[in-house]
């Protein structure tokens, strides 16, 4: 696409200790390498190339220096069991890698603590596109909002154009803020649909309230009874999508 990266290979200039040691008296054959700056540090972003094919080059960010031990749990990094200062993290949800995306997004109190709106709403979007379940977020209904339930109401709309699946755990999100236009573009897929997604768009008319989804759900007597008596929730939804 045009772009380019600059690389300053001045900063990592070096010399073989071994190589300095008759000339210099300072230096010591069992030195390590000496660079003529500051030598790679935690934080300074590098470029190299791949050892298994040195056509490649990689673009990386260094997390660890010699002596360092590094974990990472659920996707947070620690070094020397301290949490690594990663303001940059919130970019990490980005990954195609579903494996790498649900280590940072599930049962992981990080995103519901420090991602601003923006990438909170960023993730739960990456969630569904790339067909992961919504339920482990941690969060998930604290963190609702209205910019983010007309994004998943338009996406909705676009799906059914297409003649496409929704997940059903999408409307736990708009449910807080549907009103009676959204309410009424669900009664003709509240007629169709079954298991999980039934039980879904009763649950977000439900918490919905008002008199256009009371009205809905009340045409649904069975769906009504079985919220009543706690036979569907939110989590009986998410086990359900998990059936084969």
């Amino acid at each position: 696409n045009g772009e380019r990266v600059v690389v300053n290979k001045l900063n990592y200039l070096s010399f073989r200790s071994d190589g300095l040691a008759g000339l210099l008296p300072f230096v010591h054959p069992d030195d390590e390498e000496l660079f003529a700056f500051d030598g790679p540090e935690r934080g300074d972003i590098i470029v190299f190339r791949y050892s298994l094919n040195e056509s490649r080059d990689f673009v990386k960010r260094i997390i660890g220096v010699p002596g360092d031990e590094i974990e990472i749990r659920q996707g947070v990094v620690f070094i020397d069991d301290e949490e690594l200062d990663e303001p940059y993290v919130a970019n990490h949800d980005r990954s195609n890698m579903v494996a790498v995306f649900e280590a940072v997004a599930h049962e992981n109190p990080y995103a519901v603590e420090q991602f601003p709106t923006e990438v909170w709403n960023q993730m739960v979007l990456k969630a569904i596109f790339v067909g992961s379940t919504l339920h482990p977020i941690q969060g998930l209904d604290g963190r609702r909002n209205a910019d983010l339930a007309r994004t998943l109401v338009d996406y909705a709309h676009e799906r059914w154009a297409a003649g496409r699946t929704i997940t059903p755990e999408l409307w736990r999100l708009v449910a807080p803020f549907m009103d009676g236009a959204i309410v009424a573009d669900l009664e003709t897929p509240l007629a169709a649909a079954q298991g999980p997604e039934r039980q879904a768009l009763a649950l977000a008319l439900r918490e919905a309230g008002g008199a256009p989804a009371g009205a809905l759900l009340a045409a649904h007597p069975d769906l009504e009874s079985d919220i009543e008596a706690g036979r569907i929730s939110w989590e009986t939804v998410s086990r359900d999508m998990a059936k084969p």
